[in-house]
């Protein structure tokens, strides 16, 4: 290639990276990669090694991996937002900070409190908790990582008090598969369906303060029905389990996340493919 065409290509580059969220301000990786979109990073319960590696969901992360990753996010200039901050952004112009990234953690396991939450705290990074609400109770139970036991509302209260934490749903009692192999949402009739919603809902503003915008589908299926129900209710983002990173004009109902597996231990090549673009010089 031409030192002219050389040129000329980064001149165009330079200019679309000027277009990106917080692109001004951030970095471009080793590598010449710059992020595509926002990414969303999923996970669930954590555990230590010797329980982990024999666990049945293959979604079981370690102390070490989740803090490898924030620690990770950290140093690379990441800031963690929330479902509010990323609603504001896709449905209402808000800008956003530079390379943004959303953590998120489903089902509302007391490995959050236990593991995550320290770690946030250490690295001043932000979550969100896309909990079970009718599994949450005020009984205090001997956490058992090999359990897999929920929070309590005690530990939700906390954890939200802390504005590192932010709550959202996962319905109150809808995550489960019946007899004749029916997803929850679809073994209950509409109206338990949108009742079941606004329970969930009204149960984490009552608990946090905090009135939640955004919904996770269980076992990531979603149906027309369902996202009519969940914005009548008022969340204003629903998450499915589809792999991707979400960008602007993306639909607010259907958004992407980057599951996180117990051997992703290099974050970067995680995001590399799925959420950078090689720069073609």
């Amino acid at each position: 290639m031409s030192l002219r065409r050389v040129l000329v290509s980064t001149a165009i580059w330079l200019a679309v990276l000027s277009f990106l969220p917080g692109a001004a301000s951030a970095a471009v990786p080793r590598g010449f990669t710059v992020p595509r979109g926002i990414p969303v990073l999923m996970y669930h319960h954590l555990a230590p090694k010797e329980i982990a590696s024999k666990a049945r969901h293959a979604v079981v992360v370690t102390p070490e991996v989740f803090e490898a990753q924030m620690s990770y996010l950290k140093r690379n200039g990441y800031t963690a937002i929330t479902t509010r901050d990323l609603a504001s952004h896709l449905l209402d112009g808000g800008s956003l900070p530079a390379r943004p990234v959303l953590i998120t953690l489903d089902d509302g396991y007391e490995s959050n409190y236990v593991y995550v939450f320290p770690l946030l705290k250490k690295y001043n990074m932000k979550a969100t908790i896309f909990a079970i609400t009718g599994m949450i109770t005020d009984e205090r139970r001997q956490f058992n990582p090999a359990v897999a036991t929920h929070l309590t509302w005690a530990q939700v209260s906390e954890m939200a008090g802390s504005g590192l934490v932010e709550f959202a749903s996962h319905s109150a009692n809808l995550h489960f598969v019946d007899a004749k192999r029916r997803y929850g949402m679809d073994a209950v009739t509409p109206a338990s369906l949108e009742q079941d919603l606004r329970e969930s809902a009204r149960a984490i503003k009552e608990k946090t303060g905090i009135q939640p915008v955004a919904f996770a589908y269980p076992y990531g299926y979603y149906r027309k029905a369902y996202k009519e129900a969940i914005q009548r209710v008022g969340f204003r983002v629903a998450f499915t389990i589809h792999e991707g990173e979400v960008r602007k004009g993306d639909n607010p109902m259907e958004l992407n996340r980057i599951t996180i597996y117990p051997y992703h231990t290099d974050l970067d090549r995680v995001l590399r493919a799925r959420t950078c673009r090689f720069l073609p010089f």
